[in-house]
């Protein structure tokens, strides 16, 4: 058992579906961590993980409805000779506010 198990289970957050109600929250996370825009880049990638891939890799965590942190990440189906699927992430982020709890 965990040393504060009683926590863990008080902050269970939710991990979901990339969807495109989240784009804004994601901009605000990157922009807070990078302090700067990438809207142009998240923008892209954020539509090539809606539409690119049927293999769902983009996900967000939420807590209590906020989205606080998001991964995105493209599928290849084999390249430089080799057949298998491999995932690369392409970019991620967590609100600093959420950073380091759990």
């Amino acid at each position: 058992m965990y040393e504060n198990q009683e926590n863990l289970e008080e902050e269970a957050y939710v991990i979901r579906i990339l969807q495109e109600k989240d784009l804004d929250a994601i901009l605000k996370i990157d922009s807070h961590l990078t302090e700067k825009s990438r809207e142009q880049y998240l923008t892209n990638k954020f539509k090539e993980s809606l539409t690119d891939s049927g293999i769902v890799v983009s996900l967000v965590a939420e807590d209590k409805g906020d989205v606080i942190g998001f991964i995105m990440a493209d599928i290849f189906y084999g390249d430089f000779g080799r057949m298998e699927k491999t995932a690369s992430i392409t970019t991620m982020g967590v609100d600093p506010v959420a950073g380091r709890r759990g």
